[in-house]
């Protein structure tokens, strides 16, 4: 009886496997259709995987499911990138090393706003004036490929805001607030008019953080407002933004320092001021206004072509220094 029972029990056993077997193979042998992810970073519409260098890419999703107030996290999930916030709103952004000779600020590498230069002629970019909320996705090309975009040992970096059209005559606005510890909160507003030949996206922002450490407030507040036109062949879009930033900067302490109390700024010495007495900051005044004209002249071929202009006004009181500019850029 014991017998019988057993060669039931291995006989179901192996019935299931098999079913199982078959289902597994089933759910193996279906064909599954991923989008194709295209890469526009060379000029030319091609597959992610048809790039003749290495590229990356970061959605909106990406970019925003860390914090709405800074793209920091999601740059580092690139291999090859490193990004770094040494005080709230200063950032640090290298690839593949391009920092090793001088670790500070961003070099080497070439930035784009919208498919035009947001670096200036010196190599300088002020990234920390870009609304993360403006960033709808960015593509990162990484190595001596990028040389098409200028002098960039690292790589270059193409921040872009879509500009949607629709089919029919459309309007929306939307409001935005977040809050957090140590006094962070964020406002942004953003009011939308599209229809099929013209589309525009007027936002305010602010943002305002206390910081976790002595001297380290930072605020920003701007405005934007970005519009694209089809016409005939022509595909014309510009781009405006003036920002407000002032961040202050605590600066570094000693290990010693740090055990007693890590929120403390730098201390003063015999001869130096501390941060808080020379009330050290960065003050950043700026206006961007770019335009740019894309014309198709059959499917294969189309000429780019762009004109920007942007006005910086940079105070930096430091504990040794005391730094002003008045830089004014125009590329085209």
């Amino acid at each position: 009886m014991h017998s019988y029972l057993l060669k039931f029990i291995a006989a179901l056993i192996l019935l299931l496997s098999c079913i199982n077997t078959k289902a597994q193979d089933t759910l193996l042998n279906k064909e599954v259709s991923l989008k194709d992810v295209v890469v526009t970073a060379f000029n030319a519409r091609i597959k992610w995987k048809e790039t003749p260098a290495a590229v990356s890419i970061l959605n909106k999703k990406v970019l925003m499911q860390f914090s709405p107030a800074s793209i920091l996290p999601a740059m580092n999930l690139v291999a090859g990138v490193r990004m770094e916030e040494r005080s709230p709103g200063s950032y640090r952004l290298s690839v593949r090393g391009s920092l090793l000779r001088s670790p500070f600020g961003i070099r080497n590498v070439k930035v784009y706003w919208n498919n035009i230069p947001f670096s200036d002629a010196t190599g300088n970019t002020y990234l920390n004036l870009i609304d993360p909320s403006l960033i709808d996705h960015v593509e990162i090309a990484k190595g001596p490929a990028s040389s098409m975009y200028g002098a960039g040992t690292g790589g270059v970096f193409l921040f872009n805001q879509d500009i949607p059209f629709s089919d029919k005559q459309k309007q929306s606005a939307n409001i935005v607030l977040t809050a957090g510890s140590f006094g962070y909160n964020q406002q942004q507003f953003q009011l939308n008019n599209t229809n099929k030949q013209f589309t525009s996206s007027l936002q305010l922002h602010r943002l305002q953080s206390d910081g976790y450490r002595e001297q380290s407030n930072l605020n920003r507040t701007g405005i934007s407002w970005s519009a694209g036109l089809r016409r005939a062949k022509h595909f014309i879009k510009t781009g405006f933004f003036f920002t407000q930033l002032y961040y202050q900067t605590p600066g570094g302490i000693t290990a010693a320092q740090m055990l007693i109390n890590p929120r403390l700024s730098r201390q003063a010495t015999p001869t130096l001021p501390s941060a808080i007495e020379q009330k050290a900051a960065i003050q950043n005044n700026t206006i961007w206004l770019g335009l740019q004209d894309n014309y198709q002249i059959n499917q294969q071929q189309i000429i780019k072509s762009f004109i920007s202009v942007n006005q910086t006004n940079f105070t930096n009181p430091f504990i040794t220094n005391y730094e002003k500019r008045n830089e004014l850029n125009l590329s085209a």
